[in-house]
């Protein structure tokens, strides 16, 4: 074997180490990530919704637009609660003997598998929460308030 084939081989052990040692924490910092950006979707609809009433754009004409201006707030609060739960370790069904490579290489996999699955169900809930909140959104500020007057005409008529 030839020096560069072991620099080049160790190389990419060091790599493999690094990145396998980084998964769970990679992981961790992405369901991190999208408890902030629940946060900052919670700024976003307060501040637009509370506008809303404010400046009287708000008009709510019936059941279905009351419904979907008020889930956006269960949803953030439950999609804030699911990115937690993605922080949060994972717990092995099976006893780890460290003594034995092969049980403690199942538990990290098992780990590094339930985190990635977590992260997934908390990207699909942010990603309807987001849906919802655009809707709530555009129902909160374009929607124009009903003419209960009755129109007079321009032009009296003579008698």
């Amino acid at each position: 074997m030839d020096i560069q084939q072991i620099a080049n081989d160790k190389f990419w052990l060091a790599y493999a180490t690094n990145t396998i040692n980084a998964a769970e924490a990679n992981l961790k910092d992405a369901a991190s990530t999208l408890a902030k950006l629940i946060a900052t979707f919670w700024g976003i609809y307060t501040a637009a919704f509370s506008g809303g009433l404010v400046s009287g754009k708000v008009h709510i004409d019936n059941d279905l637009e009351l419904v979907l201006l008020i889930l956006p707030i269960p949803l953030l609060i439950a999609g804030y609660l699911v990115a937690t739960w993605a922080q949060l370790p994972s717990l092995s069904t099976h006893k780890v003997d460290p003594r034995i490579p092969e049980d403690v290489m199942k538990f990290y996999n098992d780990s590094v598998k339930t985190r990635k699955y977590r992260l997934i169900i908390t990207y699909v809930f942010i990603c309807c929460t987001a849906i919802f909140l655009v809707v709530a959104l555009f129902i909160a500020n374009y929607n124009p308030p009903k003419s209960t007057a009755t129109e007079k005409p321009a032009v009296a008529k003579p008698k």
